[in-house]
């Protein structure tokens, strides 16, 4: 907690000038390659497990070009998937959880098969992702994102009564600086934004969580997005489960799947009023202030980490208007 304390401490004070600022970044830059060297050198056994279970892999590299997800069929033919490495925390008994309150949500989730330390298996779901109706059905596909960005707080409220998971602000706070400092820098490198705009993020975060501390964060899924959830025979099914605190209580999840539809929209005008409409929603229900600046830290990621950093292949749209209309949307002049 100390050492966690320290290191909210340096990030905040990295924002005072351009030469911590990237100086820090450096650092970020250096720790998440480490991190990912250490997680693609993980000492699970692959081939093992394989044999074990008596897996065969149909495909690799499916998901995103992600390389610990993988197709795979068993010896009597049925397919699934299989997920090795990189575990999040409680996402198996998030899984198993889920599916034992699926009369109670609007979501159904894959059955797990079989797991073991470090990997899992699970059904393979057929369907077409929520995202292909972005264009066609753009209304009733948020809508749905909402209702099982809803519905996901009961699964995560369960999960931290049944294991007594408690906030810790310290980590809160580190992650939430080192998403600003991280995302943001490619959008400085760009000169598309002066570091006095990310300055003042930075400052407005601060404000309400001197004021509000750990009350201003919530248990959430954190990728309640449209690659993420299938619809079969016209119900939705979410594919990944995960648990992390982030800003925002009651409305993180669903302006995270706003700003992934917005990246994915092939018409960037009509996504962004959709968009508008759906944030005077959450307004009425939530602090507009607080709104504003959450959604402002989600569009930084979207233009500084998957259109800046990553080029993503999935972005639809003009590159150019999505990237201005996203630069309105960090700034809050909307």
């Amino acid at each position: 907690m100390k050492i966690e304390k320290v290191v909210v401490a340096v990030l905040k004070k990295s924002f005072v000038s351009k030469i911590g600022f990237f100086g820090i970044n450096q650092l970020i830059e250096f720790s998440m390659k480490t991190k990912s060297v250490n997680e693609e050198n993980n000492s699970i056994d692959l081939e093992k497990i394989l044999a074990t279970h008596g897996l065969t892999i149909c495909e690799k590299e499916f998901f995103r070009g992600k390389k610990n997800v993988f197709k795979v069929v068993d010896r009597h033919g049925k397919k699934g998937i299989l997920k090795w490495g990189r575990i999040d925390n409680y996402q198996l008994e998030l899984f198993q959880l889920a599916k034992e309150m699926e009369d109670q949500l609007c979501f159904r989730v894959p059955e797990i098969l079989d797991h073991g330390d470090g990997w899992f298996l699970m059904e393979e779901v057929e369907g077409k992702e929520l995202n292909d109706f972005y264009d066609e059905k753009a209304d009733w596909a948020l809508d749905v994102s909402l209702d099982i960005a809803g519905d996901y707080t009961l699964v995560t409220e369960q999960l931290c009564r049944t294991y007594r998971l408690e906030k810790s602000l310290p980590q809160m706070e580190k992650w939430l600086y080192g998403a600003i400092s991280h995302w943001s820098k490619p959008i400085l490198d760009a000169k598309l934004i002066d570091f006095s705009e990310i300055q003042r993020i930075k400052t407005d975060f601060e404000r309400i969580i001197d004021k509000k501390q750990g009350d201003f964060f919530g248990w959430v899924h954190g990728n309640i997005i449209g690659d993420h959830i299938l619809i079969n025979d016209n119900k939705p099914y979410l594919l990944d489960l995960s648990m992390g605190n982030r800003p925002g209580v009651g409305y993180y999840d669903f302006l995270r799947s706003l700003d992934f539809y917005f990246l994915k929209a092939g018409n960037t005008d009509l996504a962004y009023h959709n968009i508008l409409d759906r944030l005077d929603g959450v307004c009425d229900q939530f602090h507009e202030e607080e709104v504003r600046l959450v959604f402002a830290l989600r569009n930084l990621g979207i233009l500084g980490h998957d259109m800046l950093r990553h080029n993503v292949s999935y972005l639809g749209g003009d590159f150019e208007r999505k990237r201005d209309l996203a630069l309105t949307f960090i700034r809050r002049q909307y």
